[in-house]
């Protein structure tokens, strides 16, 4: 209702300012001396102020918010004035008799800007006083800006508008030195971004924003990390492309996502070879619930494919899923992929035979594993009912069925793993090259292995975050434990091209990068929360737990193995496995759980999984990941 109101106000507003901008050129045409002509003309200048209000209401001047005025606004008052006054005038000119001079429309058009105009940036005017009064009364939280680019002026004037924020700006940081010393809107730009620390400190910082979103990842993470040194809270501006349609500078800012102090390149796809294999296909994700199968998920619908269905035990999480999904495909994308989602587990034959029945797969990414190395130490007969027999229904339907690919998302735990998750998911790509293996299969499998990604359920980094929201203290279990980390999107980008290159029992292994230390990663998280590690927010060290690693091994060997036309992807030496084995194997473990005998389930793995060694790493040749991490201990 007030809305309505103030529109109806300012509507009100500029009628009178187009009556007296008329009236105002008549008396300045005729020297004040008007006699009979402004009676004689009263309705075209009723005609001629009808037309300039309605110009405004179709241009939507209305809809505009004047505390946010910029020239892009008064650009846009100057067309919705300038368009019907130059229409006038050419009208004008053609009438044999003129009630109004040509000289009065020019003037009226000029004083109509003048009014419009003005009265928009005296509101603004206003506004910024009365916000600036208000923060005098209020303790303020000094803030440092890195980037003197459009987005940072944008943050500043929003941040000058919203009465409910207690930030003083202090300065501005910018790197290009042709700005040094100068003032946007009165704010001094003080230095440079490798300044930050130093600035940080002489003006008592409270909050640092990172408003460069176009910059390089490379050179973002070096002023992120800087900034990780001033001991003040940082956030970030995430790409402009990325920017929530209308909303403001303000909403998009964000905490520093720890992928922005990785850096990690971007990845370079075959969109249209990934295009091309899954068009007019249908694409079933198995854990489509999950971490990565739900950001699978999310990229596959942007494809031509012809339906994405989604499985999962789990109903929270795939309900949320479909939920924005359908709000993508009715909101912002009407040729969205259709999705289809369905509760089911994998354990479970006959079902998940009624479903591929139904769907009848193309493709198939198998997500859906136990992935939590210490619960899975505890109920390994979990794990393997999860990671070996559910892969194994599925890849059974799958050959069963004649899907054209099928492709299993494995992880980093499984090479020489010491722990029942790593071994169940070894086990696992056994099975998936055992199948690869025979002869006349017609569908295509293969295995796509990678370590942490950032961000997943029940990783590190959510346990952190919510460990400093709590007060700590921050848990990590050793203080030289290393870990190769991606994103999110990156993994599930990575797994759908790798699906391109799949042509039979290929294991694809993902370039993961330098290992990163995790009481780094600790440190940084509550440097960038604005707290001084081991002082505000303590970081306890528990020691490795069951099953854990001190050091993963190194993925990807550059020199071994062999490459595929995209860099960040490599093929592992292939190993053979019979289809004979794997079924008494399987027939073996089935007959144990389902007798529910007390017996050493990790003997049992150990058994299958030639390379698993429950007791850890102490018998065999460390790896490469490993003797990284023992140079850095001994750097350190």
């Amino acid at each position: 209702m007030l809305k309505r109101f103030r529109i109806a106000l300012f509507v009100m507003l500029d009628i009178l300012i187009f009556a007296l901008a008329f009236i105002s050129a008549m008396l300045l045409r005729f020297e004040f001396k008007l006699d009979n002509q402004l009676q004689q003309t009263y309705e075209e200048a009723i005609m001629i102020v009808a037309i300039m209000s309605l110009s405004m209401v179709l241009l939507k001047i209305y809809k505009s918010l004047w505390i946010y005025t910029s020239i892009n606004e008064l650009m846009r008052i100057f067309v919705a004035i300038g368009v019907p006054s130059f229409i006038l005038f050419i009208v004008n000119s053609f009438l044999p008799t003129r009630q109004v001079p040509q000289s009065v429309i020019i003037m009226m058009f000029i004083l109509s800007y003048m009014g419009v105009g003005g009265s928009r940036v005296l509101y603004r005017i206003l506004r910024m006083r009365k916000s600036y009064i208000f923060a005098k009364n209020k303790c303020l939280k000094n803030v440092l800006i890195i980037g003197a680019g459009d987005a940072g002026r944008m943050l500043l004037n929003e941040i000058r508008m919203n009465n409910s924020l207690s930030y003083k700006i202090v300065g501005f940081l910018d790197d290009n030195k042709n700005k040094f010393g100068r003032n946007i809107n009165g704010i001094k730009i003080v230095g440079e971004s490798k300044d930050v620390v130093e600035i940080t400190k002489k003006h008592s910082v409270d909050l640092i924003i990172f408003a460069i979103p176009s910059m390089d990842p490379k050179e973002q993470r070096e002023i992120l990390n800087l900034c990780s040194e001033t001991k003040v809270e940082v956030k970030t501006l995430p790409p402009i492309s990325n920017w929530m349609t209308d909303a403001s500078a303000l909403t998009q800012m964000k905490e520093v996502d720890i992928a922005d102090l990785l850096g990690r390149e971007q990845v370079e796809l075959d969109k249209q070879g990934v295009n091309d294999y899954l068009r007019d296909k249908v694409v079933l994700v198995t854990g489509g619930g999950g971490s990565i199968g739900s950001e699978l998920v999310r990229q596959l619908v942007a494809y031509d494919t012809k339906k994405v269905v989604v499985v999962d035990i789990y109903e929270n999480t795939t309900y949320e899923l479909e939920r924005e999904i359908s709000h993508l495909a009715t909101q912002v994308d009407p040729s969205t992929t259709d999705i289809e989602v369905y509760i089911s587990s994998v354990r479970d034959y006959a079902q998940m035979e009624k479903l591929f029945k139904k769907i009848k797969p193309d493709i198939i990414f198998h997500a859906a594993a136990h992935k939590h190395v210490p619960l899975m130490e505890r109920t390994p007969q979990e794990a393997i009912k999860n990671n070996i027999f559910g892969t194994f229904n599925v890849a059974k339907l799958a050959k069963k069925y004649e899907a054209e690919r099928f492709i299993l998302i494995s992880t980093d735990k499984a090479v020489r793993p010491t722990n029942v998750m790593g071994a169940t998911k070894r086990f696992a790509e056994m099975i998936i090259q055992a199948h690869g293996n025979e002869q006349n299969c017609k569908t295509k499998f293969s295995c796509v292995r990678f370590g942490n990604v950032l961000g997943s359920n029940g990783s590190v980094i959510p346990l952190f975050k919510e460990q400093i929201k709590k007060g700590g203290p921050v848990t990590v279990t050793d203080a030289n434990i290393i870990r190769y980390f991606m994103t999110i999107p990156e993994a599930a980008s990575l797994v759908i091209q790798a699906g391109l290159y799949a042509n039979q029992g290929e294991i694809f292994v993902l370039d993961m990068g330098e290992p990163v230390k995790i009481i780094n990663l600790a440190e940084k998280i509550i440097r960038l929360s604005g707290y001084t590690p081991y002082e505000e927010i303590k970081i306890e060290f528990l020691g490795l737990r069951p099953g854990e690693k001190m050091y993963e091994e190194l993925l990807v060997d550059k020199v071994d193995q062999q490459k595929t036309p995209c860099k960040k992807i490599f093929i592992e030496e292939r190993e053979s496995h019979s289809m004979a084995n794997i079924l008494s194997y399987i027939e073996e473990l089935s007959e144990i759980i389902q007798n529910d005998e007390h017996i050493d389930y990790k003997e049992i793995l150990k058994k299958h999984v030639d390379t698993y060694l429950p007791e850890g790493l102490k018998n065999i040749k460390l790896g490469k990941g490993a003797d990284y991490a023992q140079r850095t201990k001994r750097q350190n």
